[in-house]
């Protein structure tokens, strides 16, 4: 009777038993109008009843469902040594390099208050 009521593209109360089973529930439990903020229970209730090996596979589905292939790791950590360097060379060039306005005093220095002065405190 489930393969009847499966045939229903929006029956969703089945037990999944293999990742293809889990990613067909999920999937239409999206076309159902699934709100986002349930979605990882939705994702549990779609893997509750799989094994070891078929909830590896759901799981990989889950990371990266177009199975998308990335850049190696070392590409990105070349480029991101090559960039570092060259930003810590800039750097390095900046602190080198005088300011403009080096040569004068950050602050005047103050005078002392002399005894006739009317803003020194008298005692």
């Amino acid at each position: 009777m489930e393969a009847v009521r499966r045939a229903n593209p929006r029956f969703v109360n089945f037990n999944s038993r293999t990742a293809i089973d889990a990613v067909e529930q999920f999937c239409r439990m999206q076309r159902n109008g699934l709100a986002a903020q349930r979605i990882p229970e939705a994702l549990i209730e779609c893997a509750r009843s799989l094994n070891d090996a078929q909830m590896d596979m759901f799981e990989q589905w889950i990371v990266n469902p177009q199975d998308v292939k990335g850049i190696d790791a070392s590409v990105i950590g070349k480029e991101n040594l090559k960039e570092h360097l060259l930003i810590l060379a800039e750097h390095e060039q900046k602190c080198e390099e005088p300011l403009v306005n080096e040569d004068e005093p950050v602050m005047p220095t103050l005078e002392a208050c002399s005894d006739e002065d009317e803003k020194c405190a008298k005692e």
